[in-house]
């Protein structure tokens, strides 16, 4: 009988929670394996900093029982790696970040070295202690909610657009600082928006702060149809509501609970109305507008 240590093996032959280290025959078995949904995973945990295993199964998966196998698999392979909050009670689920040979298909897929992704895995790991993670986890839950939503949608819709905090600072020069921007695409148009998720925290003169910078980008050409606020209960809704305004561009607020219950519901109350609409109700042909 062959010693095991002497045996061929593959990395599935490692106990559950060991990983192999990353080796030129390891990278050779994942690029042998490694499938375009698993690609554009990797895609989507750059742009958003991390997916949890809901928010990857939104986006991805039939099932919550293959999201969490397949997000495994990925983390044996080293593909992935993830951390996973402390909790009172309970227990949250994992956030998965980019390992090593992660890191090595993003740069590959985008056509750049990887040291130009300027990706630091310990501190995507580190996420863990930032008091923004709730907040980031809330964003890519609005958004992965409208992407679920799509894919039952049976082709009526789909979230064709999707950027996160970082690529929206680029594309805007930082002159506003959503916390993404998305587009809404069905067969007769598409509408697009900037989202503002709002934890109860800001005074109410920042929100109006922040549409008076939202007014210079209303006729500059790639800026969004919409700006959603969402807020964490009704009462900071109709609060805020009292200093929000149009701006140029059409604003709408809603509340987050709301949004995660039924994304395409009618959510959503435009300033100077009553009556709250879909996001879809604004479908429309794309804008022309002036080039910055």
């Amino acid at each position: 009988m062959t010693p095991r240590s002497m045996s061929t093996q593959t990395p599935f032959d490692a106990p559950a929670l060991m990983r192999p280290r990353v080796s030129r025959e390891l990278i050779q078995f994942v690029s042998r394996s490694i499938t375009d949904r698993d690609k554009n995973i990797c895609l989507d945990i750059y742009e958003h900093r991390f997916l949890t295993t809901h928010q990857a199964n939104r986006i991805y998966f039939e099932s919550y029982t293959r999201a969490r196998a397949r997000l495994f698999h990925l983390y044996r392979l080293r593909v992935l790696d993830r951390f996973r909050p402390l909790r009172g009670s309970g227990s949250y689920p994992w956030y998965y970040v980019l390992d090593e040979i992660g890191i090595h298909i993003v740069a590959a897929i985008r056509g750049v070295d990887q040291r130009e992704l300027k990706y630091d895995k310990a501190k995507a790991l580190a996420q863990v202690f930032s008091p923004r993670l709730r907040h980031m986890t809330e964003v890519n839950d609005f958004f992965t909610r409208i992407a679920q939503a799509s894919r039952t949608s049976e082709g009526l819709l789909r979230l064709s657009s999707w950027l996160g905090e970082r690529s929206c600072r680029a594309r805007w020069k930082g002159y506003v600082h959503p916390d993404g921007f998305g587009s809404i695409e069905e067969p007769n148009g598409a509408v697009s928006f900037w989202l503002e998720l709002d934890g109860g925290t800001e005074i109410r003169s920042r929100l109006a702060e922040k549409l008076d910078r939202y007014s210079a980008l209303s006729d500059i050409r790639g800026s969004a149809d919409l700006i959603l606020f969402t807020f964490p209960g009704s009462e900071r809704e109709a609060g805020a509501r009292k200093v929000l305004f149009n701006c140029g561009i059409e604003v709408m607020t809603g509340v987050f609970e709301n949004h995660m219950e039924d994304p395409m519901g009618k959510l959503w109350l435009p300033i100077g109305s009553q009556t709250r609409i879909r996001v879809s109700d604004l479908v429309k042909a794309p804008k022309r507008r002036i080039s910055a």
